[in-house]
């Protein structure tokens, strides 16, 4: 197995516009997957997440915690 053949899961912190770029940016990426998003304000988290078919989080410890 070579590490093209892995598969990285990410999570992102922050949910602003550079965030977005992050998250299109891995969606393009054939051994990316965005798993989890952080940000101060649950609504900004749930937002991007609906967008980007993730986990939200408002809760750093939650979100290091995810087990993805």
């Amino acid at each position: 197995m070579n590490m093209s053949d892995n598969k990285y899961n990410i999570g992102i912190i922050g949910a602003g516009v550079i965030a977005d770029f992050h998250a299109q940016a891995l969606q393009a990426m054939d051994n990316t997957e965005l798993v989890a998003a952080y940000a101060r304000n649950q609504q900004k988290a749930d937002l991007f997440a609906q967008k980007y078919g993730c986990a939200a989080y408002s809760d750093l410890e939650q979100f290091i915690q995810h087990s993805d």
